[in-house]
This record gives structure tokens, C-alpha cells and sequence, in this order.
């Protein structure tokens, strides 16, 4: 009778418990579709037999990619998919139906077109710098690398907290949080899936590049602050409350891989004032991400959630979540560079490529970036309909020009 009952609940097959961080993708469901997408263009042909045994050579090393997810349990289950249910060919584009029930399928999906090529994966399983991670060890299975039986995944986020003291709140924060919560009022169709993107080119970001190190600033502050100007403007507020992806890693010098979510947060409140020009306001961002920093606060309640998961009930870790890390109406994300070098495949040449953050239900807008060969790629991932695309393009649109005005003036 034990028997059957472990059978019937399924424990008999492997699984892996999702961490405390995972979690809170799970939780924030009714807000986004938790997917991390890298599309790419391409010249060549992809070897589509060649790229399902990388991608079981490299389920040994990250099996989950493959698994399905109990949200009843909290974890990943083997359900018997292959890396063949992995990868997909086809015509369409990814948002045409391609939208997928984690509890029913695996984490990871690959769509092979002509010229394009699509990687989704799961957010439940990993964050944007996770997926990297593993695209890049796919890429050198795929290129012919043999498998290294050393290598281990590290999900586990307690390491990270190891000697992390996070300090009080900065003033800036403090007077954010009393700060009205604003949102960009669209229709509320659920109609379509869709991607929209821009590109800042080579030669503009070179030259944004160089200005931002002349003023002490990162490509990250200068970014964010562009994006605040156009909201400010949008909203007609001189307060803009935006969060800060920070990738925890980075706290800890080591080259272990990494596929999981590590990701914390940084909350800025940016203040523009009408006379406030480019400058003024990125001074301001710098000030205020430098303190952020120095105190930590990218760690603000991750022991705590660290500490209770596993050990109460996941209704309740789902009000807790609710509670305490909401989803902000209008966030931002920056993956950063995507290194060329490793991230190629054997008999073609990628000539773009960019990384979307999860899709965004109506109101909800997420500003996403990354770089690849020195070619920024401004993006949202939004669900809706007409209202939402054309606010969408004008958000992308208005934020390169805010970028290209800076770097000119």
C-alpha cells in the first residue's frame, strides 16, 4: 500500500526541491509569464540531430531543463521527457502558440527556424544570467566538447549569504516607498503574446560607451537613468520607483556554474525635475546605486525567505511572497553583454542576438536590454493588444533617443 501510494504521488521519480528564489516566480504568476527567452538570427544551417545530443549531453549536468514542474510540491519531476521533446523545428515565430504549461512539459525549449533560433527557458528554473550559463555550456557540447564529470550545478543560494550584512535603507529608498505606485494605464486584452525591440548600433554605443566612463558611470546607471526620464515624462510625475536587477553571484569571485535563480534587487527612486537635465539625473542615479551597493540591499529579505522555505506550507510562502516582494508595475533588467566567443555554434554565423525578460500582463511593463558585439537591444515582452504594442514601441523608441540625445549634447 506505501508502494502504491509513493507511485501514485509520483516520488518514486527524481525530482529536484526548487529553491527559495524559484519560488518567487512561482508566486508572482498571475503578474507574468515566467520565461527567459535568447533569439537569434543566423547564416549557416543548424545541425538539428547534433544540437539534441548537446542538449542531452547537457541534461546530465542540469537534468531539470528536461523535467517538469509540481507546483503542488514545489519541485522539478522527472516525467520521462527526452532532449528530443526539447527541440523544436518549424516556421512559425515563437509567440504563435508557443506559449507552454511548465507542469506539463519541460523547462527548456528550443525552435530551429530558417535563419531564427529561440531558446526558452523556464524562470521557475533560472534567471537571465543562469541562461547564459547554460547556453553557453550547450554551445561548446554542440561545437564537440567532451562533458566534464566534474562539473556540478549549484542552485543553492545560502553560499551566497555567507558574510552578507545588509545595511539600513538610504534616504532615497525610504522616500520611494512612500511614493505612489504608478502603472501605464492600457487596455486590458489578453489578445497575443508578442516581442517588440530596438537596437542602439555599434557606433552610437561606443559613443555612450566612452561618455558614461568619463563621468564615473556605468553603462547600467546610464540605462536606467534614460528609462526613468522617458516615465517621468509618460506619467507626468517627478518621482519614478523603479527596481534593479543585481546579479548576487558577482558577490562571490568563483567561476562555478550556476543555473539557477540568483537574482536580487535594488529599489531607485529616481527624482526629475522639468529643469533637470541628462546629467543631474544620472548623477543622482550614480549617488544612490553606489550606496545600494556598499550597503547590500540587493540581499533585503532573502535570508529571511531563505530560512522559511521549505518549512512552512507554499500557500502561505505564496502570501509571504505576495506580501513582501511584489512585482513592480514597471520594472527593468539588464543582462548585459552576451559574449560572441561563447556563445557560437559550429557552421553558422550569428549576426544577432538578445535576451527578453518574462512576459508582462496588462498593466505591467518590463524595459529589458543586453548586448551583443557591441549592438544594445532595447526590449519588452508584453501580453495584450494594439494599445499595448504602440505604448510599447514608444517607450523603446523614446528611451534610444533619450540615450542618443545625451551622448551628442
Amino acid at each position: 500500500m506505501i508502494g502504491f501510494c509513493r507511485r501514485l504521488a509520483g516520488r518514486d521519480k527524481a525530482f529536484t526541491k526548487s529553491q527559495c528564489l524559484d519560488y518567487i516566480e512561482t508566486a508572482h504568476r498571475d503578474k507574468i509569464y515566467p520565461i527567459v527567452t535568447c533569439r537569434m538570427k543566423y547564416d549557416g544551417q543548424i545541425n538539428v540531430a547534433r544540437l539534441i545530443e548537446a542538449v542531452r549531453l547537457s541534461s546530465v549536468i542540469v537534468p531539470e531543463i528536461r523535467y517538469a514542474y509540481n507546483y503542488g510540491r514545489g519541485c522539478f519531476v522527472d516525467a520521462g521527457f527526452t532532449a528530443s521533446d526539447v527541440v523544436q523545428t518549424g516556421k512559425e515565430q515563437f509567440e504563435q502558440g508557443w506559449k507552454w504549461d511548465f507542469s506539463k512539459s519541460t523547462q527548456l525549449k528550443l525552435l530551429v527556424c530558417d535563419g531564427e533560433f529561440t531558446a526558452g527557458i523556464s524562470h521557475l528554473l533560472c534567471d537571465g544570467n543562469g541562461f547564459l550559463q547554460y547556453l553557453y555550456l550547450l554551445a561548446a557540447l554542440y561545437d564537440g566538447a567532451k562533458p566534464d564529470k566534474t562539473i556540478c550545478n549549484r542552485r543553492d543560494i545560502s553560499p551566497l549569504l555567507d558574510g552578507i550584512k545588509v545595511q539600513s535603507v538610504t534616504e532615497q529608498e525610504k522616500h520611494g516607498k512612500n511614493s505612489p505606485t504608478l502603472s501605464l494605464q492600457t487596455d486590458n486584452s489578453t489578445e497575443s503574446y508578442f516581442c517588440l525591440s530596438t537596437q542602439i548600433g555599434a557606433a552610437d554605443m561606443t559613443a555612450i560607451h566612452a561618455k558614461a566612463k568619463s563621468k564615473g558611470a556605468t553603462l547600467n546607471d546610464v540605462f536606467l537613468t534614460a528609462y526613468a526620464r522617458v516615465l517621468s515624462n509618460l506619467l507626468d510625475t517627478d518621482t519614478v520607483l523603479l527596481p534593479c536587477p543585481a546579479d548576487l553571484r558577482r558577490f562571490k569571485n568563483n567561476n562555478a556554474l550556476t543555473i539557477a535563480n540568483m537574482t536580487g534587487m535594488y529599489k531607485v527612486a529616481v527624482e526629475i525635475q522639468p529643469n533637470h537635465a541628462f546629467e543631474a539625473t544620472l548623477a543622482q542615479v550614480q549617488i544612490e546605486m553606489h550606496l545600494q551597493k556598499e550597503r547590500r540591499r540587493c540581499f533585503s529579505g532573502i535570508r529571511l525567505l531563505c530560512l522559511t522555505y521549505n518549512k512552512l506550507p507554499l500557500q502561505l510562502m505564496t502570501w509571504l511572497i505576495k506580501k513582501n516582494r511584489t512585482t513592480f508595475p514597471l520594472s527593468y533588467t539588464n543582462i548585459g553583454v552576451i559574449d560572441s566567443r561563447r556563445l557560437s555554434l559550429n557552421g553558422i554565423t550569428i549576426t544577432d542576438c538578445f535576451f527578453t525578460g518574462s512576459y508582462r500582463y496588462p498593466p505591467d511593463f518590463q524595459l529589458s536590454i543586453s548586448t551583443f558585439q557591441n549592438i544594445c537591444t532595447l526590449n519588452c515582452t508584453l501580453l495584450g493588444g494594439h494599445e499595448r504594442k504602440e505604448i510599447g514601441r514608444k517607450i523603446l523608441n523614446l528611451v534610444k533617443l533619450e540615450l542618443q540625445a545625451w551622448v551628442v549634447n
